[in-house]
Order: C-alpha cells, then structure tokens, then sequence
C-alpha cells in the first residue's frame, strides 16, 4: 500500500515538473516580449525630443531630459506654430494642464491624443487650427474625467459627452458658433 502512495508522489512530482516547465516558458515569453516593448518604448522619448526641437519649443517648456519629461506636469505651447501633436505626447502620464492657444492655425485638426492624457485637469484649445469655427470638439473630450477647466473655441459642436465631465468647474468658450448645446 505505501508503495501505491510513493507512486502517487512520483506522478504528481513529474506532472508538477512538467506544469512548473510550460509556466516557465510562458514567463521567459512575457518578459520577452516586455523587454521588447521597453526599447520600443524609448521611441516615444526620441520621437517627443524631435518634435520639440523641429517646432523650436524652448527647453524651459519642454524640456530634452527622459526624466523631466516623464515628471511635467504643465506644458503651455500656445504661439508655437506647431503643425502636429505627436501621437507619443500619450506618454506624458503626469501632464495635468495642457495649453494649445494661438498656435497661428496651424493644426489640420483637434489632436484627439489628447484623450490619452488621464491626468489632465486643465486644457485650453482656442484659435489653433485651420478648421476654425466649423470644427467639432469630438466625442472623446468626455474621456478626461478628472477635468476641472475647459476653454475652447471656436466651434460649432459641443459633443454630448461633456456631461460626462462630472470634475468640471470651469467652461469657457470662445467665439461662439454653436449650432447646439448639449441638453444635460
């Protein structure tokens, strides 16, 4: 009978052996992949630091260290003619007050990035891009939950979703075009 038993053990110890191997070789995949994903992630870093330099945005604004960058909190690039808003500014995961005034319209359109942003708390976008009046501010500014203040214009749509905004204490609107307001 205890011969039965240690036989049991055996059996259960190659089948734990065997089940502990594939768990391994699921975990060197994941931390495969991970550090993969980690030298991508660099390419945000290089990406952001290009666009700053290539739009002449000062180092006091935004500045050219991993580290700051990572840590800003304020970016303010009204009167910067820019003419994009790169896709890897979503890496800015402290950025809580985002200005994008008077960039001369330069913009085709509203950077829906901006959405990407879930620590925002203050975002101005007023006379920026080509589209001007007849621009919608889109369905995903009622993303940003922890909204407090909200300046806009111009345009001609407030989207439904701005009710979502339930931290929202400030909204102003600038050149007023609206062909509606949202009813809650």
């Amino acid at each position: 009978m205890t011969k039965n038993k240690e036989i049991a053990v055996v059996r259960d110890t190659n089948l734990t052996l065997k089940k502990a191997h594939r768990l391994l070789g699921i975990t060197s995949r994941i931390l495969g992949s991970q550090s993969k994903s980690l030298v991508e992630n660099d390419d945000w870093f290089d990406e952001l630091v290009a666009w700053a330099d290539e739009h002449k945005i000062s180092e006091d604004v935004f500045p050219r260290n991993k580290q700051k960058i990572r840590l800003l909190t304020d970016l303010n690039l009204s009167d910067y003619k820019l003419t994009d808003f790169p896709e890897s500014t979503r890496n800015l995961h402290n950025l809580t007050s985002l200005n994008l005034s008077y960039l001369d319209k330069m913009l085709d359109k509203y950077p829906k990035n901006i959405e990407n942003l879930p620590n925002l708390k203050q975002l101005t976008i007023r006379d920026f891009w080509n589209g001007g009046g007849d621009s919608e501010l889109p369905e995903s500014i009622g993303n940003l939950e922890k909204l407090t203040s909200l300046t806009v214009g111009p345009f001609r749509m407030i989207p439904e979703s701005i009710t979502n905004l339930v931290n929202l204490t400030r909204l102003v609107i600038y050149k007023v075009r609206l062909a509606s307001i949202p009813e809650n």
